[in-house]
């Protein structure tokens, strides 16, 4: 196995650290020279890579996600909860997110409902909640971002297109966006509680 030294370090000795074999296989098929990059094990590391032009190799998401020398982060792991996460925490430090998971969708049906279809063959179609329409502006991204907390909550994918759909109806009973949104027990307790078409 193939180690290198983690750049940055606070702690003066040595420290060596195995190298991921497919981010250094992916580099070398990529044409970047072989000190073209370096091993990122916390923040201050991933900083100094970047900022001397290399390509940082981490396991930790975070510090794409939060860093300010990252404009752009693309999520593929395959694995919705985690992808969701990295997802939230991007947009919550101002990135654009490409997201290539499609382990399940679930669409919005507005009016109608929301319909779910999973990969692993799970499919269904709830009703949409019963209530007093103000304002639709944003509905579809309350749909979205509800979406996204049910995943890294951990619900089940029915309780997950529920939540959506509890986030996406309270932001419809509030005149702007999100109006009708006022926290995650209010929005729980509305999925579970609120009357369905």
């Amino acid at each position: 196995m193939t180690f290198r030294r983690e750049i940055g370090a606070s702690d003066p000795r040595p420290v060596w650290l195995p190298i991921w074999r497919g981010a250094w296989k992916a580099l070398r098929i990529a044409g970047r020279p072989e000190d073209g990059h370096a091993v990122a094990g916390n923040a201050q590391s991933f900083a100094v890579a970047l900022e001397a032009g290399k390509t940082a190799i981490t396991e930790d998401a975070q510090f794409v996600c939060t860093s300010p020398h990252i404009d752009v982060v693309i999520d593929a792991t395959g694995k919705p909860a985690v992808g969701a996460e990295i997802g939230l925490t991007a947009m919550e430090h101002g990135k654009h997110l490409v997201m290539m998971n499609v382990e399940a969708y679930a669409l919005t049906l507005g009016g109608e409902g929301a319909y779910y279809h999973g990969r692993e063959g799970l499919m269904f179609r709830i009703p949409a909640f019963g209530i007093a329409v103000k304002c639709t502006c944003g509905c579809g991204d309350a749909f979205n971002a509800g979406f996204a907390v049910g995943l890294v909550k951990g619900f089940s994918p029915e309780d997950t297109v529920r939540f959506a759909q509890a986030t996406s109806a309270l932001n419809a009973t509030g005149l702007g966006s999100q109006a009708g949104v006022e926290s995650f027990e209010h929005t729980l307790n509305f999925m579970k509680t609120a009357k369905t078409k």
